[in-house]
């Protein structure tokens, strides 16, 4: 958790500019105070991604492993969802969506029964005028949640650790 704080702090200062103190909310969503960018982060396996926007955005990036994946569907997905899913990359990419999802808005995990996806985002039954943009990479799937719905608006910068050493590698998605 420290060298993805590190990350982030990397990230704000040397590609944004923006210096200060990492704060979170009472659910944990990162911030910094009287910055003009928002950014949320995410990591699994050796990944770290942060996602960097001039408007709210919520990503998650998960390691794909071999899982019940119907089984965990059962218990957080919708009967539709469930429906869609279809194989473990569906499942990890519906599941990184309604992370991604949750992060935007700062909410808890335990809130992820209330939102379904059916191309559009539903929360507790409302429909939530929101984007989702999904990408496999390698062993991974990441999602990314925003009011934008254009790649180009998305800065996501990724690192994989090897050993002592970290490879920065920086995607601009245009």
């Amino acid at each position: 958790k420290e060298q993805s704080k590190k990350f982030v702090e990397y990230v704000l200062k040397k590609v944004f500019g923006v210096e200060g103190e990492i704060k979170k909310t009472e659910n944990g969503k990162p911030y910094i105070e009287n910055s003009p960018y928002h950014f949320n982060v995410s990591h699994s396996g050796e990944m770290v991604m942060v996602a960097v926007s001039d408007k709210p955005v919520g990503i998650d990036v998960e390691k794909i492993t071999d899982r019940d994946y119907k089984k965990i569907s059962e218990r957080f997905f919708h009967e539709k969802e469930q429906e869609r899913v279809g194989s473990l990359l569906g499942f990890y990419v519906l599941w990184t969506k309604k992370e991604s999802f949750i992060k935007y808005y700062g909410k808890t995990l335990s809130e992820i029964n209330k939102l379904t996806f059916d191309d559009k985002f539903y929360f507790d039954g409302k429909e939530e005028s929101l984007s989702s943009v999904s990408e496999k990479m390698d062993d991974y799937v990441f999602s990314v949640c925003s009011e934008e719905s254009e790649y180009e608006k998305f800065l996501v910068m990724w690192f994989l650790a090897f050993e002592k050493f970290f490879k920065i590698l920086s995607l601009v998605l245009f």
